[in-house]
């Protein structure tokens, strides 16, 4: 059949060389051509996206999808380990302890990202680009076995009868004390860190003996150290100096951020609480930081919009602080802090004011409290507000709300003293207000359905926010962060209208967001109270407010999907009823 087709065929072409056998040809180029544009244009979208991971893409319940590799690594970065919040028990002849080992584990960035881009030909890939559809990916983990062991020998030295009394050195009102070891029995730590390292989180309970156990220093070690560095270190105030600025700390200040330690080969040394430090300093000196990198923005002039660049600047090392005030208590009294160089996370060329998200993700509002009495509370929130417009977020990037107002709230950049809330006492302070702009923040990220990091509820409960969904904000340590997952970036437009903040979050929306609040539970009535010589300490008004604990549920859905629950609990200490003594 097939030969007498061909000879069919030819005969036709032959008697007819310039008709069917020219349309045979042309036909055929023609097809080759269709074909060949094809190709061009598979392999031309293939290349298009080898870049960016496919929309949808998740790790861990984090969305990665539409990211760059850079953007995707810092997300996967902060993964929390495997078995995050869940407890290990140990059981040792009868006794129990129990501790959470996923703090060990930390994301594998590069194995877990393997293959997520990169150009291919696959098309699986090209379909889940288009379809936006890329799927799970799971994440991959290297475990420190040795900060493993540490977490087993904490916990079972705090709960383990007859452990070792561990020697050591209390640094107490600025004094040394000495605390006596003794031998006694606990757990071979690094045999029960190896059993849990390759089993966790599959197995969480876990079955060892005691066995003898020294303690870690012998008795002369902690002696000769508590005479010797540990005396030196509270032999006179301690100088630190950063950026030009000097913060003095007398010897009962130091005591409340050091301790001692002992390493693996008995020697007790002084261990710095670094951000225990960096705290006091920093509340002390504002200027310490008061050069730090600022993000490029969007700024609009006539309703047209345009970038305003950002700048490089400086801030304190923290990596250094342990061996710098260290090596300063054991020798001159003088720790003067390393500066290390702090780059925008935004800058110009993030921004294309051609392309910005015209859609708004999430809208929140929070009434302003009038009167003339607020006029300086409603100025900081206003100077804030200005800072916070037009920024923008990229895709997996964090934003801190105190690293974006610069941390310090100071005179220079606008700010006045107004009413703020420290500890459960009214005083004035520099910037009182702005923690209603940290409850905007947060709502708006919470209904935008991004990954909510880090929030501070305030100590007792102010009605005019949501309860149980409010964030205040405290420089140092009290921060407000949220990270964008949608692999798209956000822009932020903050301001006031009438007598509200309000706020906008502009972007691609991932999910759908819906929220619960449960009941009031524990109720505490306030009580009164008299406060002795805190300076600014405001009387009370009115008869205070009770203390309680509630429940926050925000549910994220895809389509009819649920993709994950988060709870946020709160617990509301009582606002009780101040009377101020001996305060200017």
């Amino acid at each position: 059949m097939q030969e007498v087709t061909v000879a069919d065929d030819e005969q036709v072409q032959a008697t007819q060389p310039d008709g069917t056998r020219r349309r045979r040809h042309l036909a055929w180029f023609g097809g080759a051509g269709v074909l060949a544009v094809a190709a061009i244009g598979y392999v031309g979208a293939c290349y298009h996206y080898k870049d960016t991971i496919a929309g949808g893409t998740t790790v861990a319940g984090r969305s990665i999808g539409g990211m760059t590799m850079e953007q995707a690594s810092r997300q996967v970065s902060g993964l929390p380990g495997p078995g995050a919040q869940q407890q290990a028990t140990v059981t040792a002849d009868g006794q129990k302890f129990a501790f959470e080992p996923s703090s060990a584990w930390k994301p594998d960035v590069a194995r877990t990202l393997d293959g997520v881009t990169g150009f291919s030909l696959s098309p699986t890939r090209l379909i889940h680009h288009i379809s936006g559809d890329g799927g799970a990916v799971t994440p991959r983990y290297t475990v420190d076995e040795a900060a493993l062991a540490r977490l087993v020998k904490s916990s079972a030295g705090t709960s383990i009868k007859g452990a070792p009394t561990q020697g050591k050195v209390k640094f107490m009102n600025g004094e040394v004390v000495v605390v006596k070891g003794a031998p006694g029995k606990s757990v071979d730590e690094k045999a029960v860190a190896k059993d849990v390292a390759e089993h966790w989180p599959g197995t969480t309970a876990y079955t060892t003996k005691l066995v003898d156990k020294q303690a870690d220093a012998t008795q002369d070690a902690v002696t000769a150290f508590a005479a010797g560095d540990a005396k030196k270190a509270m032999s006179e105030p301690l100088q630190v100096k950063a950026n030009g600025e000097t913060v003095t700390m007398k010897p009962s200040d130091v005591s409340e951020v050091i301790s001692s330690d002992t390493d693996a080969h008995g020697k007790p040394s002084i261990k710095v609480d670094a951000d225990a430090l960096l705290a006091h300093v920093l509340e002390r000196s504002t200027d310490m930081q008061n050069d730090i990198a600022t993000d490029a923005k969007v700024v609009w002039k006539d309703g047209k919009p345009s970038v305003q660049p950002g700048k490089a600047g400086q801030q304190i090392d923290a990596s250094k602080v342990q061996s710098v005030v260290a090596a300063a208590l054991t020798g001159n009294h003088v720790a003067n802090l390393p500066m290390k160089p702090m780059q925008p996370q935004v800058t110009e060329k993030d921004i294309n004011v051609s392309s910005l998200p015209t859609t708004s993700m999430a809208h929140f509002e929070s009434k302003l409290p009038g009167g003339a009495e607020n006029a300086a509370r409603t100025h900081n929130i206003e100077t804030a507000l200005a800072t916070l417009n037009g920024m923008v977020v990229r895709p997996g990037e964090q934003f801190s709300l105190l690293r974006a107002l610069g941390y310090s709230l100071t005179k220079e950049k606008g700010y006045v003293e107004a009413g703020t809330l420290q500890g459960g006492i009214h005083v004035d302070g520099m910037g009182g207000g702005v923690s209603q702009v940290s409850t905007v923040l947060y709502n708006t990220a919470f209904f935008a359905g991004v990954q909510l990091d880090e929030h501070t509820p305030h100590d007792v409960y102010i009605d005019r926010y949501p309860m149980g969904r409010e964030a205040t904000l405290w420089n140092p340590g009290v921060d407000n962060t949220w990270t964008n997952d949608t692999g798209h970036l956000i822009l932020i437009k903050a301001g006031t209208s009438g007598n509200k903040v309000v706020m906008d979050f502009y972007g691609t929306r991932q999910y759908d967001v819906s929220t619960k609040t449960g009941p009031k539970t524990d109720v505490v009535q306030p009580k009164q109270r008299t406060v002795k010589d805190v300076k600014g300490c405001e009387n009370s008004v009115g008869n205070g407010t009770p203390g309680f604990q509630v429940d926050v549920w925000r549910t994220l859905k895809k389509g009819s999907n649920v993709v994950r629950t988060d709870k946020i609990h709160t617990k509301y200490q009582p606002d009780d009823i101040i009377t101020c003594v001996g305060s200017s």
